[in-house]
Parts: C-alpha cells; structure tokens; sequence
C-alpha cells in the first residue's frame, strides 16, 4: 500500500468509526479482525480520494466492500488445506505400539521400491479386513484414541480394542516373517 496524502489521512481518521461499525454489524472481535479489515479500509479511502468517478456512491459502500473482501480472503486463507496440517516429527512414538517410530513406517520418497512394497502390503490388508475394520484402522492412523473411535461407532471402548487387535492380528498374518 501506497503512502497515503494528508486528504486521505484526514478522511480516513473522520470516517474512522465505520471500521467499528462493520466488525460490529458482523459481530467480529476487534481483536482477531481489525487488522484485518483495516486494510481494506485504507485502500477504499484511498481509491475513493483518488478517483471522482466513486463520488457517486456513498463512501461508507465502497469501504464496506472493501473489507467484506478481506475477510472473505482470511477466511480463505486461514481454510486453505495446508494450514490445518498437522505437524509432527519422524522421530515421534506412534501412540499404542512399542516404541515404533513414525519414521520408520512412512516410505521416504528417494525409496521407490520400499514405496512400492508399502503400497502392495497396504493393498493385501484392506484386502484383507473388512470395510468396518478398514474404516476404523483409518480413524487409528489418523491419530484417534480408541474411546473417540468408540464414540463414532456408538460402542464399547474394549469392542474397539478388539477390532484392533484382530487387525493387528490379519497385518501380522500378511508381513513375510
């Protein structure tokens, strides 16, 4: 953004209070949104001094689309699938196995074979179990806790486990020893 002349500054303080008006109308917290919002602000207040063709609307419209817009683009950024990734290390413990490491079963990409067995032993165990036991060793992977796998399929936390073993039961049957 531009540096804004003494009439933009002078008009963007006096018309100020819309920035407040917007956040409240569309119960936003000034905390999370006024520097979001802000900046929309600023560059209708700037458009609207700079071109007298948008004189013929009300400023308060012009600078109302403006940060609509914003918001509707943090909102977007803030949505974007990489930002709700979960981060975790190689080198962490994979919950309920002894001590293995999550480095250890994720094919590193320079391995093109071991990629490839992955992917055919993954295959043999969806072959393997069925759909429910399928769907439930995803929700495992995924880092869920027996009790919230529980809760989704409105069951007994040791009616989980059980599942669970039995799959663990059908991958062990299916790894060469």
């Amino acid at each position: 953004m531009q540096t804004m002349i003494r009439e933009q500054q002078d008009f963007a303080a006096t018309n100020h209070s819309l920035v407040f008006k917007f956040l409240n109308k569309k119960h936003l917290g000034e905390d999370e949104y006024y520097d979001i919002v802000i900046f929309g602000y600023l560059r209708a207040v700037q458009k609207y001094i700079q071109r007298s063709e948008l004189h013929r609307y009300k400023f308060s419209t012009i600078a109302w689309s403006a940060m609509e817009t914003d918001v509707k683009n943090y909102h977007e950024y803030k949505n974007r699938h990489m930002r709700k990734a979960v981060c975790c290390s190689l080198d962490q413990v994979i919950p309920n196995t002894e001590d293995l490491l999550l480095g250890y079963v994720i094919p590193t990409p320079y391995n093109t074979a071991e990629s490839l067995e992955d992917s055919l032993l993954w295959m043999e165990v969806t072959s393997a179990i069925t759909k429910k036991q399928m769907d439930i060793l995803q929700m495992k992977v995924a880092g869920m806790s027996e009790r919230e796998i529980a809760r989704e399929y409105q069951t007994s936390r040791d009616s989980i486990k059980n599942i669970i073993e039995v799959i663990k039961e059908r991958i062990h049957d299916l790894v060469p020893a």
